[in-house]
């Protein structure tokens, strides 16, 4: 079966920006700017819009931009410049599902499901194996079949101050400077799914029920039976904060008519990412842990920011960002030139991706999973009653090393320090006859302490080959 229609997406888009400039003297001039961009996006419902309360469509979104600088120029002698600079920008990202504050009581489902949704209170995901639905525009199907939770609110501050000199001194130009940034994050972001049911064929699947195969089993069949797995995931709320400051030397030494030297070293400084409600996790290696097994010596367990001793930030500071640099330039001869450079750049401590999870807030954010079966064969759910025994709830730090036990987690590690990359190059220009110029280079690249998702918990293939034995439940110990 197939359902096909076309519809077009509406992005609307106000922007304007102002500048002005003032020469208080000849050696002194000053800049100001103002820059607003407004970008409304409304996305075409995937069942239209007399249906657009169950579909799987990412809801009308806001993206609103502002930036704004001052900056002084001022010129103090025919060998010595400054520029002082102040700017400040701001990104809103806010979208919330098409059915938003959706009564979900009117599908038989029990009111109590809404305590465990949190934000936003939607239409679930409904999700069914073998039925998908697809649009031509990217990001515009995010939920199941139908329904979706996508709730994004954003709010992204940047304000810099920068200044530097440039003094020419007989064949050195010299530069040097500072800069001092401070990035204010408020992120609150639910996955597409956040509240889904899943119906997957294992249920109706025969003979063998642990037998998989193409023609065993229907997810439809096991919509129809109501037999749903899925999950409810709510998110924390954050308001991070990162300040970076640096500092700069470099010097530009025409040695020779036919050699130049640019050599520098800059120094970087990024300071742990915090949380004004400190809902940042850790997790520490060695601790003792409260989970006890005869013949085991069991270590590790969650940690927080600001309790037990640990600072407010979600690492430990790393302070050896020395970034060195090297350029020359060589003239061989009239129509050959030689250039070759390299050095070492930081980049941002601030973490990868958008929403609370790469952060790490195992303890702020915890999910509750459909128990659907004790041992994968025979199913012990209702859909009618999802979750009989109600919804986990955060426990923040107040458990300790205890918390989420035999459950899953996410934390940032503390020894994680600044991530950087070493690059270089070397290339050879060459002018040719009838006015052509060939250029043959080199460049390579190397990247440091790179930030990355590890998974600590895969199964390692040793362990793969006791097949269905891993079905059997054991005691967890907890």
């Amino acid at each position: 079966m197939n359902y096909v229609r076309s519809d077009g997406n509406r992005v609307d888009k106000t922007s304007y920006s102002f500048r002005g400039d003032h020469n208080f003297t000849e050696n002194n001039r000053l800049f100001a700017r103002y820059s607003f961009d407004d970008t409304p996006l409304q996305r075409a419902p995937a069942y239209g819009q007399q249906f657009k309360n169950i579909a799987p469509t990412a809801g009308p979104q806001t993206f609103t931009r502002w930036n704004t600088v001052v900056e002084d120029n001022h010129i103090f002698s025919p060998s010595l410049i400054s520029m002082v600079r102040y700017s400040a920008t701001r990104l809103i990202n806010n979208r919330r599902p098409y059915s938003d504050n959706f009564d979900i009581t009117s599908l038989g489902l029990p009111a109590s499901l809404r305590q465990g949704m949190v934000d936003p209170l939607s239409f679930p995901a409904i999700i069914i194996n073998g039925y998908s639905i697809a649009g031509s525009i990217p990001n515009t199907i995010v939920g199941g079949i139908i329904g979706a939770t996508d709730l994004i609110a954003f709010g992204n501050t940047t304000q810099s101050v920068q200044g530097n000199m440039t003094k020419i001194l007989s064949k050195h130009t010299m530069k040097f400077g500072a800069e001092y940034r401070v990035i204010a994050f408020n992120n609150l972001q639910t996955g597409d799914t956040a509240t889904n049911f899943g119906f997957a064929p294992t249920w109706t699947q025969g003979p063998n029920a642990n037998t998989s195969s193409a023609v065993a089993g229907l997810g439809l069949a096991t919509f129809l039976l109501g037999i749903p797995s899925g999950a409810v995931n709510p998110a924390p709320a954050l308001s991070l904060t990162s300040k970076y400051s640096g500092f700069f030397f470099t010097d530009t030494w025409r040695a020779t008519s036919r050699l130049t030297v640019n050599w520098g070293l800059r120094y970087d400084f990024e300071t742990p990412v915090t949380d004004r409600f400190n809902q940042l996790t850790n997790f520490d290696f060695q601790a003792a842990s409260p989970l006890k097994a005869a013949g085991y010596n069991l270590r590790g367990g969650l940690t927080f920011v600001n309790n037990g001793g640990l600072a407010r930030g979600n690492t430990n500071p790393d302070r050896n960002n020395w970034a060195p640099r090297l350029g020359v330039a060589y003239r061989l001869n009239r129509k050959t030139v030689i250039r070759a450079g390299g050095g070492l750049f930081y980049s941002t401590r601030f973490g990868i991706g958008g929403g609370a999870v790469p952060f790490g807030t195992s303890g702020f954010q915890t999910s509750t999973p459909v128990l659907t079966s004790l041992d994968g064969v025979t199913p012990v759910v209702s859909w009618s009653n999802p979750y009989p025994n109600g919804f986990n709830r955060p426990s923040g730090s107040s458990q300790g090393l205890s918390t989420l036990l035999g459950q899953g987690i996410g934390f940032t590690d503390r020894a994680n320090v600044t991530p950087s990359s070493a690059r270089w190059n070397f290339n050879v220009q060459r002018e040719l006859p009838g006015k052509l110029v060939l250029e043959v280079g080199y460049a390579g690249s190397r990247g440091y302490h790179l930030a990355e998702g590890r998974n600590w918990n895969q199964l390692t293939p040793e362990y793969l080959k006791q097949g269905n034995d891993l079905r059997q439940l054991v005691p967890s110990g907890i």
